[in-house]
């Protein structure tokens, strides 16, 4: 956060509901993804920015690629590490395939698949 501001870049940390310091939902179990993903629409137009790159890691990845399949005309790019390519999104080529099997090799298979997709 702090070397990307230092480079001239807005960065936002928001809290994902139920973690970091945010409240608990009164229904976390009814919480989606989708409702994570609008909660990332909230947070960009209480702050009037018009486009983001989204930049998420472990439990945010979801509602980062599913923010950008929805809001394509808000994202300038997603970025994401500590987790593969999410299975959520449903994986419907053979590189998400490959990318998001439990058979162990996921990261080999992920890094090989990516080269050539």
């Amino acid at each position: 956060m702090l070397a990307a501001a230092a480079a001239g870049y807005r960065a936002i940390a928001p809290d994902c509901r139920g973690y970091g310091l945010s409240s608990q939902p009164p229904e976390h179990e009814g919480v989606s993804w989708f409702d994570h993903v609008a909660d990332v629409l909230t947070v960009l137009d209480a702050l009037s920015v018009p486009m983001a790159f989204v930049v998420a890691k472990d439990f945010g990845v979801i509602p980062a690629y599913h923010f950008a399949l929805r809001h394509p005309e808000r994202t300038r790019g997603v970025a994401s590490w500590a987790s593969p390519l999410a299975p959520a999104l449903g994986p419907s080529t053979p590189c998400l395939k490959a990318s998001t099997s439990c058979d162990g090799r996921y990261v080999r298979a992920l890094h090989t698949q990516l080269l050539v997709c």
